[in-house]
C-alpha cells in the first residue's frame, strides 16, 4: 500500500535582522560559545548608524535587535539561536524529518494519514510557537504544506492557526521545483526560461560593447546557471531542453539563422565550456542520483524500487516525460535521452559501453562521464543533420575542434587575424550564411545557380551541372567569378592544398 507524506515549509522574515540579544546569549551560555566573539559582533551591530536618501540624513540610529547579515560568524549565531528547538522537536517527535537551510526550514514525514498529520502538525505547532515566543515572525505568504493529497495538507494548515499556510501542489524551495504527488512542477522552470529570454538584449548590448568572447563569457559563468538552476529534482523535458538551448543561443548571437547545435558549441568556448544547457539537463539529475546513491539517502532497496516503476512506467508512456514525476523517473528519461542503459538504481551503462556502478564511483567521475556523454549525444545530432559527416567522424568523438577553439579564442590577433575574420569563422561554421542553393531549399528564390555566375553568363539559371550550384564550397573555393580575390586573400599553401 502506499504510504501518506506530507512536508511543511516555514519562512522566517528577516531572520538575521530580528534576532534578539538577549535570547542569542543565553544560547551561547548554553551551549558554550565563545562570549568574547560574541559580545564583538553584537557590539559591532550597535554601531549608530544614518539613513540617507537622496542627501537627506536621519538622526543616528542604534538597532536593539538584530544580527550582521553576511558577516562570518552570523550563520554560526543564528544556528545558536534555533538549535535548542531544532533538537527538542526532533527528539518529542521520533519520525518527524527536519531539514534547515539558514532561515528556510521543512518538517516532513511518511507513514499512514493519521501519523502523518498528528507528527507534522505537532512538530509544527511546537517549533513555530517556541520561535515566536523569543521574537522571531513568520513569513504570511511563503509558507507551505505540501502533502500526497490536497486532504491532507489542508487539514494540517487548520491546525495551525498560529502561521498562514498555503496548500498549493507546487511550490518552490531553496530556488527547486517541488510538487506534490503525481504533479511534476516546471513553473519555475520556464519562469526562468521567460525571464532568462527579457534578458537577450542586454547579452547583445554586451556583445556589441565588449566583445564576442566577453558575452560568451558571461553566458558560461552566469547566464545559463540562471536558467538551468534548481532542476535536478524534476529534469528537463525535451520540448524545454530545446527552449532553453534556443533561447541561449539566440542571446549569444548577433542575428541569422545557424545550426543550433553548432552555435552552442562555439558559445562553449572550449571543451571544458558548458554554456549549452543540454550540459546541465544531463548532468545535474544524473549527477544527483549519483551523489543519493554515493551518500546513502535513500536505503538501496527503496531506490531500486523508485528506478523499476519509472523505467516501467517510461517504457510504456508514448511521451516520457509526461509521466516524470520525480528524481528516479527525471534520472531515467535523462540517462536514456543520451543513450545510456539505466541496468538498476546503482548501475548504468554509458554510450560508449562504459560500466558505471554508483556505489563504487564517484559523483565526480559520473558527472564527467556525462558530460563527455553530452559532446558526443551533440555530435550524433549534428551527424544526422550533415550525411557527410556521419561517414567521416571517428566513432563517439566527433571532429577535433581544439584548433578551431584556438583560433577563436587565440590573444594573438593582428591585420590577418582580427574580429572580423574571427566573426566570418564563426558565421560560417555554424552555418549562418544564406547562399543561393540554401534560399532555393527555404523556397525563397527560383533558381539554385550563383548569382554571380548567372550574371556573368558563365551558367542558366536552371542549368543542372552541379558545379554552378551555389553553396560555401562553391563561393569559397571554385566560383570563377572571385578567382582573382580569392588569389589575393587567401595564402597560396591553403589554395594548394585545397
Amino acid at each position: 500500500p502506499h504510504a501518506s507524506f506530507a512536508e511543511g515549509l516555514v519562512d522566517m522574515v528577516k531572520a538575521f535582522e530580528r534576532v534578539p540579544h538577549d535570547w542569542l546569549v543565553r544560547q551561547a551560555v548554553k551551549y558554550q560559545y565563545s562570549l568574547l566573539i560574541l559580545r564583538l559582533s553584537i557590539a559591532s551591530y550597535l554601531l549608530p548608524r544614518a539613513i540617507i536618501i537622496d542627501g537627506v540624513a536621519s538622526k543616528l540610529l542604534l538597532a536593539t535587535r538584530g544580527i550582521t547579515a553576511g558577516a562570518v560568524h552570523a550563520t554560526i549565531e543564528l544556528r545558536l539561536l534555533l538549535i535548542q528547538w531544532l533538537d527538542e522537536t526532533q527528539c518529542i517527535f521520533h519520525l518527524i524529518v527536519i531539514t534547515v537551510f539558514v532561515d528556510d526550514s521543512s518538517f516532513g514525514a511518511s507513514g499512514s494519514e493519521r501519523l502523518v498529520r498528528e507528527t507534522v502538525v505537532g512538530a509544527l505547532l511546537y517549533f513555530t510557537t517556541a520561535l515566536v515566543a523569543v521574537g522571531m515572525d513568520f513569513s504570511p505568504t511563503k509558507n507551505a504544506i505540501l502533502a500526497s493529497n490536497a486532504r491532507l495538507a489542508k487539514d494540517i494548515a487548520k491546525l495551525i492557526p498560529l502561521i498562514k499556510f498555503s496548500c498549493d501542489r507546487t511550490a518552490k524551495s531553496l530556488g527547486g521545483a517541488l510538487g506534490t504527488g503525481f504533479n511534476r512542477n516546471t513553473k519555475i522552470a520556464k519562469k526562468r526560461l521567460a525571464a532568462f529570454k527579457v534578458r537577450k538584449s542586454q547579452f547583445k548590448k554586451l556583445r556589441r560593447c565588449a566583445g564576442a568572447d566577453a558575452s560568451a563569457r558571461v553566458m558560461r559563468t552566469g547566464g545559463t546557471a540562471a536558467l538551468v538552476y534548481g532542476q535536478a529534482n524534476i529534469g528537463v523535458s525535451n520540448s524545454l531542453l530545446h527552449a532553453q538551448r534556443v533561447a541561449v543561443a539566440a542571446a549569444s548571437n548577433r542575428g541569422g539563422a545557424g545550426d543550433l547545435d553548432l552555435t552552442l558549441l562555439l558559445v562553449d568556448g572550449g571543451w571544458n565550456g558548458k554554456a549549452d544547457p543540454a550540459f546541465a539537463a544531463h548532468m545535474d539529475p544524473i549527477g544527483k542520483w549519483a551523489e543519493s546513491v554515493w551518500g546513502s539517502w535513500l536505503p538501496v532497496s527503496a531506490a531500486s524500487i523508485l528506478v523499476k516503476d519509472a523505467k516501467t512506467r517510461l517504457s510504456k508512456a508514448k511521451v516520457p516525460w509526461r509521466v516524470v514525476y520525480g528524481p528516479a523517473a527525471a534520472f531515467v528519461a535523462s540517462a536514456w535521452r543520451i543513450g545510456w542503459t539505466v541496468s538498476s538504481a546503482t548501475s548504468l551503462i554509458t554510450d560508449d559501453g562504459t560500466l558505471l556502478e554508483l556505489t563504487t564511483d564517484s559523483p565526480a567521475y559520473v558527472i564527467k562521464c556525462v558530460q563527455q556523454s553530452v559532446w558526443r549525444w551533440r555530435w550524433k545530432r549534428i551527424a544526422e543533420k550533415f550525411s557527410f559527416l556521419a561517414h567521416n567522424l571517428p566513432a563517439h568523438n566527433g571532429i577535433h575542434m581544439q584548433p578551431l577553439f584556438e583560433l577563436i579564442n587565440s590573444r594573438k590577433r593582428g591585420i590577418e587575424w582580427g574580429p572580423q575574420q574571427i566573426g566570418a569563422l564563426r558565421s560560417g561554421f555554424a552555418g549562418k550564411q544564406w547562399t543561393q542553393s540554401r534560399k532555393h531549399r527555404a523556397n525563397l528564390v527560383c533558381s539554385f545557380n550563383c548569382n554571380l555566375c548567372v550574371a556573368t553568363g558563365r551558367c542558366d539559371p536552371e542549368d543542372p551541372d552541379p558545379k554552378w550550384r551555389g553553396t560555401l564550397i562553391h563561393r569559397y573555393w571554385t566560383c570563377p567569378v572571385l578567382e582573382s580575390e580569392r588569389v589575393r586573400l587567401v595564402p597560396a599553401w591553403l589554395l594548394r592544398s585545397v
